[in-house]
């Protein structure tokens, strides 16, 4: 049984790696080849294209990669013919997932979509359907999603949210302090400005704005960077190249910042899941193009159907971190968020009680068993 894999981004290689794992351990048969980055190759995938720099959101965003999509769009076609699957398995990232299902569906490969698109937070219904043609099982990480693409007819199931399973590590903070040769007196700030170029162009300057601000005042803070693979961590040096504040940049280890950090300044996406199952205290942030924002938001409409754009506050339907959006997104705002849990007691308790009744929304451990579960069902059929 051969599984091609398909990835798009550094959250979907991870949530990849787990699952290849799962299937491994179950059957040392099983081949798995396709697209994604490290963590996939590293749980035992043979790496045939590594889409780690080419992942971006945004409608503007998107385009000057065209040519390459185009070039990739092609190249996939050959190898995929050229691999022959017995199952495709599609990782989130629908922009280019959906027309490889669709490729796929084609040549007669049974298609399997896990993390599908959420259009049901905005209730896209048309949109839902055209997936569910597409493909041929659907594993969802949200109930309500799950609920969603029921409705519309597809054969699915909801196995949790992996976040909850990948967040099982107890670390010691005075442990990991020596080990990061941060001094143990210091107040630790999590900076995670994602892994895309536009991310890194619009939203880090603004978090290094807001730490120097911050260190100013306070020299007992120390800052924590994640870093995804030497390319990352290279573009991450060279905008930390002049700053002032004391930091450490830590590779492929989002734990540990989350044990260690008393306060988080995150984009929106995967990582607010992964602050908030540690209870820390965290602000969102989140900026595209102003052409992109007025896209979605005044021809699309999808600012009218959502109120809100992190997970956490989505699932929840309230307001558990602030999200500072577009022209929100500036260092005087982001300080006096962190600066609220930082030194206010009542503030950080207050935010870890709006954080319990959101962790039970995420499902209970086990979650790439049930995923395997889910796959091996549906080899069977």
């Amino acid at each position: 049984m051969k599984f091609f894999f398909s990835a798009g981004e550094t959250s979907g290689d991870i949530l990849a790696a787990g699952l290849i794992a799962e299937l491994k351990k179950r059957n040392k048969k099983y081949q798995f080849v396709g697209f994604g980055s490290l963590n996939m190759k590293k749980a035992g995938m043979k790496l045939l294209m590594d889409f780690s720099e080419t992942s971006v959101v945004g409608v503007v965003e998107a385009l000057k990669h065209i040519p390459r999509a185009l070039y990739i769009y092609n190249k996939t076609k050959r190898i995929l013919k050229k691999e022959k699957p017995d199952i495709l398995v599609v990782v989130d990232c629908q922009g280019f997932n959906l027309p490889l299902a669709k490729m796929a569906r084609k040549m007669g490969i049974r298609v399997v979509y896990f993390i599908p698109p959420q259009n049901f937070v905005w209730n896209d219904v048309k949109k839902g359907a055209n997936i569910v043609k597409r493909v041929d099982k659907i594993i969802n990480i949200y109930r309500l999603g799950y609920e969603f693409y029921k409705k519309l007819g597809a054969d699915c199931d909801f196995v949790g949210h992996p976040v909850i399973d990948l967040n099982g590590k107890k670390h010691i903070k005075a442990a990991l302090k020596k080990k990061y040769k941060i001094k143990i007196l210091k107040k630790c700030i999590g900076l995670i400005p994602g892994t895309r170029a536009h991310e890194l162009e619009r939203i880090f300057p603004v978090m290094i704005e807001s730490a120097e601000l911050l260190s100013r005042n306070d020299d007992s803070l120390h800052f924590l960077i994640p870093a995804a693979g030497n390319a990352h961590m290279k573009k991450l040096k060279e905008y930390l190249k002049s700053v002032s504040f004391s930091h450490t940049i830590i590779a492929d280890d989002i734990d540990s910042i989350t044990t260690l950090s008393d306060f988080v300044i995150t984009k929106s996406g995967t990582s607010v899941l992964n602050v908030a199952m540690a209870g820390v205290p965290y602000v969102v942030v989140y900026k595209i193009s102003t052409l992109s924002f007025f896209i979605f938001a005044k021809i699309m409409g999808v600012a009218k159907k959502i109120k809100y754009v992190s997970w956490p506050n989505l699932m929840a339907d309230k307001m558990i971190a602030r999200e500072l959006l577009q022209g929100a997104v500036n260092s005087p705002n982001i300080v006096k968020e962190a600066r609220r849990f930082l030194y206010k007691k009542k503030d950080k308790e207050a935010f870890k009680k709006r954080l319990l009744g959101f962790k039970k929304l995420l499902g209970k451990p086990g979650v790439f068993k049930r995923a395997g579960d889910s796959i091996e069902k549906f080899i069977l059929k």
